[in-house]
């Protein structure tokens, strides 16, 4: 596709980029451009490498060739722009860490000694605003699933972010939580990009612009619109149901 001249500049880039796992191939000749807002969803099968498009994004790993631009510039050095929602954080459950703990790990480019006041304040109005002001200064292991997604969240947005990044913000979570989080990610995707990465192809519906297929080291990108069950079926190899989302809550949703 041709780019317009007025089109803004893409925030993310990949331009035949490659990457290996020692001797393996994990993606082979990668390239896609991401808009500056907007929700785009990487699916695929379980170990196609959908979490690994997003540690070369972040700069957690480094392409074998090509290159990646994130903001115009390299992944770590553009790493302060970028919220990252990893799937599950690994700690020592006795370590004796808070919520705000956890949501001020965010602010760490921000403070060369300790955390200033600015901080705290923006901290605090991020939890806020997520519905857990009144929990940041209870355990962190001690809250629910739920819970814990969120602020998880909540610290991927205190560096005030021109990216989000989620990897399967929603795993696990029951229907009122997930509804909940994916709510307040279609709010920020008016600001801001957001990828996220999901084992469930129903989050193509919706609020989805683009969806990144990751299959066999390549990677393919669809509007929203491309995708259907023969895709679908093409990229997992089975049979996937999509669920209609645009149906009241005492109606009968339809499977596609």
């Amino acid at each position: 596709m041709t780019k317009k001249h007025n089109d803004p500049a893409p925030v993310v880039s990949f331009k035949d980029v490659c990457f290996y796992y020692g001797s393996k191939l994990v993606f082979d000749r990668v390239n896609f451009t991401v808009d500056p807002t907007g929700v785009t969803c990487v699916v695929g099968p379980n170990g196609s490498g959908k979490t690994t498009l997003l540690k070369l994004m972040i700069g957690m790993e480094v392409p074998s060739r090509g290159k990646i631009s994130i903001l115009g510039m390299s992944p770590r050095l553009a790493s302060h722009k970028v919220g990252h929602m990893p799937q599950a954080v690994d700690y020592e459950p006795s370590f004796p860490i808070t919520v705000l703990d956890v949501v001020l790990m965010g602010r760490l480019h921000n403070f060369s000694s300790w955390y200033k006041k600015q901080d705290l304040e923006y901290a605090k109005d991020i939890l806020n605003k997520l519905d857990l002001f009144n929990v940041m200064n209870d355990s962190f292991s001690k809250l629910s699933g739920g819970q814990k997604r969120r602020i998880l969240l909540a610290r991927a947005l205190v560096c005030n972010p021109s990216i989000l990044v989620l990897d399967e913000p929603t795993a696990n979570l029951d229907a009122k939580i997930e509804n909940k989080i994916m709510e307040i990610i279609n709010e920020l995707s008016s600001k801001m990009a957001v990828l996220l990465v999901s084992h469930d192809p129903n989050f193509v519906a919706g609020m989805v612009k683009k969806v990144i297929c990751v299959h066999n080291q390549h990677v393919a990108i669809h509007p929203t619109n491309e995708v259907t069950k023969k895709s679908l079926f093409a990229l997992y190899q089975n049979d996937v149901k999509m669920v209609d989302h645009d149906c009241s809550i005492e109606g009968h949703c339809q499977d596609e």
